[in-house]
């Protein structure tokens, strides 16, 4: 592959990378911070009066 191929090329790439995985780790990171909430954050865990 040339240098001017492997320029044209790249930015195509690096975009669809990004469509693809960039909602990927946005699913995974939400499905993390409401699973640990849910664990780390419930009655059980609190003190009483607060």
């Amino acid at each position: 592959m040339t240098k001017t191929a492997a320029t044209v090329t790249t930015p195509g790439v690096m975009t669809w990378v990004a469509v693809i995985f960039l909602p990927l780790a946005m699913i995974y990171q939400e499905w993390t911070c409401r699973v640990f909430r849910r664990r780390r954050i419930g009655v059980r865990n609190t003190r009483p009066g607060h």
